[in-house]
Order: C-alpha cells, then sequence, then structure tokens
C-alpha cells in the first residue's frame, strides 16, 4: 500500500525519523516513492513473519504514536501545477479520474509550500469537489475526505486515513502538568525521542535524568514500562506525581546517581534521556565532561544487546565521540529558542 504523510516542518530530519522508527517498531517496511519538503510517499509492507494489515490500521498504528506527523492518508496520485496549463484546469483532469471511496465526501487543500500564483485553497477544494465522479458532497459529516497538499508547483492527492491529535501534546506541557520545572522538553519532542529508541508495548524504558518526567510520561501513554532515576529527590517526587497524576499504570523510579543506574534497574530495552544543561540542571558539583562520560558507560550497561539509546546534549561533540559497545546511527538537531540548539543522538547496542 502506498501513504501519503504530511509530515511537521517544525525540524527538518525527526518528523521522518520518528515515522520510520515507528513503522520498524510496527513491524513494517516503508519504502520511499516520493519525497518533497513536507511531504512523504510510503510504500508499507509487513515485515516477513508480521501479519499484514490494510491502510487503515497501519495509519491508526501510527497516529496513536507520532507527535511530528500531521496526517496520514492513502495516496492517489500528483499533479504539476505550472506546466503551461491553468492549475486548476490540471486539478479538474485529476479528479475526475480519482479513487475516491464511494459515497458522501469533502475536499480539504491544505497549503504547505510556497503559493502558485493564480491558485488559492478555496478555489482548489471547489474544482476538486466538482469534479469527483460521485459529486455526492458533504461538508459535515462525509463518508471519506479527499485531501489536496499544495506544495510549491505540487499538489499531492490521497483520501485521509487518519489525523495526529497534535493538541494533546500542547495539553501536556510542564505548565499544565501538576509539577513545574523551567528544563523540561516539549511533549512533542518528548514523544519523538521515544519512538525513535524503537520500542513497543510493553518494552521497558529507563530515563537516568528523568527530571520532571516528561519523556517518562510519553512513552507511559503507549503502554511501555517506564524507569526513572534523578539525583535530586525533588525531582523524583516530582516525576512520581506527574505520573501518578496521568495514571501511568506501570513505573520504578529511584533517587541515584547516574553511575549506580545499572545496579538500581538491570537491563531494560531502551534509554531515553536529555542530559543536564544549563543553571536549571544540577550536576551536583561535577564537570558536564565527566558526567557525560560516566552517563554513556552506564547507559550501556543498562542496554540489553540490541537496544537502543536516544540522548539529548547542548553540544553535537559530546555526541560523537565513541562510545563502546553501541553504534551511533544518527543525530538530530532541534532548536529550542534564541541561540540554544540541542542534538539528540540515536544509538544501537551491539
Amino acid at each position: 500500500m502506498e501513504l501519503l504523510y504530511e509530515l511537521s516542518g517544525e525540524n527538518e530530519t525527526l518528523p521522518r525519523a520518528e515515522l520510520e522508527a515507528v513503522l520498524e517498531s510496527g513491524g513494517f517496511d516503508g519504502r520511499e516513492i516520493l519525497s518533497d519538503g513536507r511531504v512523504l510517499v510510503l510504500s508499507v509492507a509487513a515485515k516477513q513473519g508480521r501479519e499484514e494489515a490494510g491502510g487503515a490500521a497501519v495509519a491508526r498504528l501510527l497516529s496513536s504514536r507520532l507527535s511530528l506527523t500531521h496526517n496520514i492518508s492513502h495516496y492517489l496520485g500528483c499533479v504539476l501545477l505550472e506546466d503551461g496549463t491553468d492549475p486548476l484546469c490540471r486539478i479538474a483532469d485529476f479528479c475526475r479520474d480519482a479513487a475516491v471511496p464511494a459515497g458522501a465526501f469533502r475536499v480539504t487543500a491544505v497549503r504547505i509550500g510556497d503559493k502558485v500564483p493564480g491558485i488559492n485553497r478555496m478555489d482548489v477544494e471547489r474544482v476538486a469537489g466538482m469534479n469527483v465522479p460521485s459529486k455526492n458532497i458533504d461538508l459535515k459529516n462525509p463518508d471519506s475526505e479527499l485531501l489536496v497538499l499544495l506544495n510549491g508547483r505540487m499538489a499531492y492527492f490521497g483520501t485521509l486515513l487518519e489525523k495526529v491529535n497534535r493538541a494533546q501534546y500542547e495539553a501536556r506541557k510542564v505548565e499544565y502538568r501538576p509539577f513545574f520545572s523551567p528544563v523540561s522538553l516539549h511533549p512533542r519532542v518528548a514523544r519523538a525521542l521515544v519512538n525513535l529508541a524503537n520500542v513497543r508495548s510493553g518494552d521497558t524504558l529507563l530515563d537516568p535524568f528523568c527530571g520532571t518526567g516528561g519523556i517518562l510520561l510519553e512513552a507511559g501513554l503507549i503502554g511501555l514500562s517506564v524507569a526513572g532515576s534523578d539525583i535530586d529527590k525533588k525531582m523524583v517526587d516530582g516525576c512520581e506525581l506527574t505520573l501518578s497524576h496521568y495514571e501511568i499504570p506501570d513505573f520504578t523510579l529511584s533517587v541515584c546517581d547516574i553511575g549506580d543506574a545499572h545496579r538500581v534497574f538491570g537491563k531494560v530495552d531502551a534509554v531515553v534521556t536529555d542530559l543536564p544543561y544549563g543553571q536549571a540542571s544540577t550536576t551536583m558539583g561535577e564537570k558536564r565532561t565527566a558526567l557525560y562520560r560516566r552517563a554513556f558507560r552506564s547507559i550501556m550497561r543498562c542496554l540489553k544487546k540490541g537496544g537502543y539509546a536516544v540522548v539529548g546534549a547542548n553540544s553535537i561533540e559530546p555526541l560523537r565521540r565513541s562510545v563502546r559497545g553501541m553504534n551511533l546511527l544518527s543525530v538530530h538537531a532541534c532548536y529550542v529558542h534564541r541561540s540554544m540548539t540541542r542534538y539528540f543522538a540515536v544509538y544501537k547496542k551491539r
């Protein structure tokens, strides 16, 4: 099946990496058909040994996990809008042959790239709706929705399968949680990092610098068993308050030094953590270079063979240094504010 994804524009590399990691952990391969900025089309198939699933089932799985994708559609095709002919005529011609499901439908056009002169979103919706063969338009309660992504010179068409509920992440920002600290990742980023760890429901994920519990919260909400530690008891108590407030059923927390994490928690399936930085993060007087070195040794000890670690730092250098026993797979830059950029690296234990 070919699926059309509208990716978030808030980061260059994380949206696609998150999507591919969730497909992988769900037992699917995704082969690229086309990629155009925030538009991605993949041919998705079940891996060997995994039961086949239809597009709707795959879309439901993805929408329940993803944070940096807007929607998932069954891909119908695309139209070049600048070829010397009227772009609306091109859209009309395409829609006359479009495989839109029978029944009532509506058209939604979304602009995600540069504007093409002489074409606007409302005109696209009107022309597409007039030319779909069934002409059975229902704006309030349609049986299906034809999505048109306007991306510069191209228009991409799909029948919508799932929209990602991105509002839920805004509602879980740290200022709305029962325990607050100014040093906390946005929930969308925290969820994406959890997904990069290639985790499956029931796996155990550890955050050995758990802070306010933002990473553990997102992990717990997708069915993971979560474990966390911090050297600051106030943070651990606050993390427990947060996880209990959101009724996360399976969590273990400890006040301990990073060097003791492997003894406290044993082996885990994944480690996702954001290393301490800034004045609001305590290192108990330890130099960060030494702390980071100890952190990587402890992370490697905690991980099961083949497990993934996703680690954040305020510069790329500590992440690129050789970590014995783990392969560095990718590094993603994430703008935070003003001149601050965080870097997140994905590792796999050999």
